[in-house]
């Protein structure tokens, strides 16, 4: 049974408060108030991070996996090949981690 059903089941036909239903399941008084509102709980919102680094390296990865389109499968650039490009340009003041290189790729591949 979900937890926002036994919290409605319980105030309708047990305690009758709040207060006493969130302590009994051991939840905040403001979920117990969610789950007398709404069968579901809502669903969370994440932020939307920025990308301080990569937003100045966004552009020259999508031009380098746009001319990679256009070459033979074997001379396409691999996430490390492309990371050791974007370290040697003259006007790398940022410095990305592998890792995120691998996820703009899979991202912009996964588009395409």
């Amino acid at each position: 049974m979900d937890l926002f059903g036994q919290l409605r089941r319980e105030h309708e036909f047990g305690i009758g408060m709040i207060a006493g239903v969130a302590a009994k399941f051991s939840v905040h008084r403001r979920l117990a108030r969610q789950a007398m509102g709404h069968a579901l709980p809502p669903k969370h919102r994440y932020p939307e991070r920025s990308k301080p680094k990569l937003g100045l390296i966004a552009a020259f990865i999508d031009k380098v996996l746009d001319e990679d389109r256009l070459a033979p499968r074997k001379q396409r650039h691999t996430a490390r090949r492309l990371y050791r490009r974007i370290l040697l340009r003259p006007t790398a003041k940022a410095r990305p981690l592998i890792a995120c290189i691998h996820d703009i790729i899979r991202t912009i591949q996964n588009e395409a």
